[in-house]
């Protein structure tokens, strides 16, 4: 298919993102601003800080932490480039992919029409988290090596989506070493996984990004290096963050797909920059790189319905309203969602995941073939 994007496409990204020219009152004390960190962190982005960079021991990661050093050694210094998309993905993804919780993993195979179905990371672990009192407990975060062998992924292709709370991602990050997880995983049989999620807030210190930034990318070459199929994940919160991602797929430019978690993609401006940063890198790779959004909710879709063709959608909906004993109706263009009264979950997760698949493909205007 060939790539056609209104020419407004650029202009629009321009007057989104590149608005970092005056700056804060936090960013006088950044150290970013004196351009010690380029050619990685530009100056200019200290002007979103909206709140002081701390210089304190912890885990939130700034200019002045007292063990920056470590924390830049960890992810093998801050520069994008080292890391080489050494295996691309082969796989040919279908627009939609239903993604399932573990309450359906004893399911049969049948209930779910659909060859390729995902799942997240949280549900790999024997022990998954759980929330107490409005915080997230997480324990010993030990494999269920033999997820795969339940009766739903029987004859198909299954997608590990690497994302989750902040708090699981960073437990995963810290003992990748100890729990040998990207061997681990390698022989549980993914057909593909994504890298992590972790988390880039508008406002926070640049080099809090970049870290995180790199971290999604080291994550990427571990499981890649122990023979994963794998596909990098891609966040920004500004102009410089998608010039950094674009310089690396023009280096990688065998990479044919990336992956978005679009879980905050429920805040406007946060939904805003995805899509314009998604019609700017289609635009400046000429659509070579394709899409596969986790988890965008009804706002994004309806500012990428043009783009179908690089866009592939994996969302855990329909297996959660399920799991609520409601049934999706879709009607007149609308999806609506009523009481599945005492209808096991297992008999509704087929026909949700086919009535929300029918709704976003007449939100992309696209046939049912498809």
């Amino acid at each position: 298919m060939k790539l056609q994007l209104k020419s407004g496409a650029l202009t629009s990204m321009q007057k989104l993102l590149e608005g970092l020219k005056q700056p804060s009152f936090y960013s006088l004390s950044c150290k970013v601003r004196d351009g010690r960190f380029l050619p990685f962190i530009h100056p200019n982005e200290v002007n979103a800080i909206r709140q002081p960079c701390k210089g304190v021991a912890g885990e939130v990661v700034s200019c002045k932490h007292p063990e920056l050093e470590s924390f830049v050694d960890e992810v093998a210094g801050l520069d994008f480039l080292n890391v080489k998309d050494k295996a691309p993905a082969t796989i040919q993804l279908p627009f939609f992919i239903p993604v399932v919780s573990r309450d359906f993993f004893s399911c049969n195979a049948k209930n779910i029409n659909s060859d390729i179905i995902g799942v997240s990371l949280k549900d790999i672990f024997t022990y998954p988290p759980k929330k107490y009192s409005g915080k997230l407990h997480i324990g010993s975060l030990k494999i269920k090596k033999n997820i795969l062998d339940n009766p739903l992924f029987q004859n198909k292709k299954v997608i590990l989506f690497s994302s989750g709370s902040d708090t699981l991602i960073e437990k995963v990050w810290k003992q990748e070493k100890e729990l040998d997880f990207s061997v681990e995983l390698a022989k549980m049989g993914f057909e593909l996984a994504t890298a992590m999620n972790f988390s880039v807030f508008f406002g926070e210190c640049p080099v809090d990004h970049a870290i995180n930034l790199k971290r999604g990318l080291q994550y990427f070459a571990f499981l890649q290096n122990a023979g994963i199929q794998t596909i990098p994940h891609l966040y920004w919160a500004n102009k410089f963050h998608l010039e950094r991602w674009l310089e690396w797929l023009k280096e990688n430019t065998q990479t044919n797909l990336v992956s978005i978690n679009c879980q905050r993609s429920k805040l406007p401006d946060n939904c805003r920059i995805i899509a314009e940063g998604i019609k700017w890198l289609l635009e400046k790779t000429g659509g070579t790189v394709h899409f596969l959004l986790e988890g965008p909710r009804k706002t994004l879709i309806n500012q990428l319905t043009k783009y179908h063709g690089y866009i592939h959608i994996a969302i855990k909906e329909p297996a959660m309203v399920s799991l609520f004993h409601k049934k999706y109706v879709f009607t007149e263009g609308n999806l609506k969602r009523f009481d599945g009264g005492k209808t096991p979950i297992a008999e509704l997760i087929g026909p949700n995941t086919e009535t929300y698949k029918l709704y976003l493909q007449n939100s992309f205007a696209i046939s049912s073939s498809a």
